[in-house]
């Protein structure tokens, strides 16, 4: 009697035990014998959620990356607009070889500009609108869970190259002048490519993050649902320990009295 007594109680202790065991972490799952079936698909939820974050972060990064390309190539743009206007100004008749000259030195400083903006366009230290010519340094691709958007770095530094080569005869040749501004109008086209590329891949990039952060959100509330405690029922289930508990202490303490009643007898 005492023995089965002494396990029964050791069981309800046990119990109790593991409840505020669950209380004081707020998990229903502390341990593998807990639910060893239901922490391997909790297990697995989570690293899917980890998965998801770092893609996350990784796209956080494609579009930043993205939207500073665009803002140089905007800056560019502007500045091959304003060479167009000084290449219309030059061909106007009424000025002279000297007025053209000042102009093509305004264009150089133009063409200083743009080359600046090109070298120093860069995210994280990769250049965004220098190219070395090498596909893995220009490589701007960006990797998430299960795609990948592939970016490179532009060469915008070409265009003033053969911009520059007009210079020379600038001033004194009108042909020069109108193959410039046909060179330049080809180079806005340019630019206008790469734009629309980088503006494309930020569009993907932002889509593909609201598609993760729902299916993040999910995923979440799918492992919180089989780690998290049920307060309510792991409450009712405590109380009803405490009251086995308290039962058990009794019928333990009756117990103890009988036997001893009954070794007074028996001495």
């Amino acid at each position: 009697m005492t023995i089965s007594n002494n396990i029964n109680n050791y069981q309800i202790d046990n119990s109790a035990s593991n409840i505020l065991e669950k209380v004081a972490a707020g998990l229903e799952i502390n341990k593998a014998s807990d639910n060893p079936s239901a922490l391997a698909i909790a297990d697995q939820l989570r690293l899917q959620s980890n998965s998801i974050s770092q893609s996350i972060e990784n796209v956080n990064s494609g579009i930043a990356l993205a939207n500073i390309a665009d803002s140089g190539l905007t800056q560019q743009k502007t500045i091959l607009e304003n060479i167009q206007s000084e290449i219309l100004k030059a061909n106007n008749g009424t000025l002279n070889e000297v007025d053209r000259n000042n102009i093509a030195n305004q264009i150089d400083r133009y063409i200083d500009q743009f080359n600046s903006i090109a070298d120093q366009t860069n995210y994280n230290g990769k250049n965004l609108l220098t190219s070395t010519g090498d596909e893995t340094l220009d490589d701007l691709s960006i990797s998430m869970e299960d795609s990948l958007v592939e970016l490179s770095s532009v060469d915008t530094k070409s265009i003033t190259n053969s911009l520059s080569s007009f210079l020379e005869q600038f001033a004194t040749d009108s042909d020069t002048r109108d193959n410039m501004l046909n060179a330049l109008n080809d180079s806005i086209s340019q630019l206008n490519s790469y734009q629309s590329d980088f503006a494309s891949a930020s569009n993907q990039l932002e889509s593909t993050i609201n598609n993760y952060l729902s299916a993040q959100t999910n995923i979440s509330n799918g492992e919180s649902q089989i780690r998290d405690l049920n307060y309510s029922s792991i409450l009712e289930t405590f109380s009803k320990a405490d009251i086995q508990a308290q039962l058990g202490s009794f019928i333990q303490s009756q117990a103890n009295a009988s036997s001893a009643r009954i070794m007074q007898l028996l001495s």
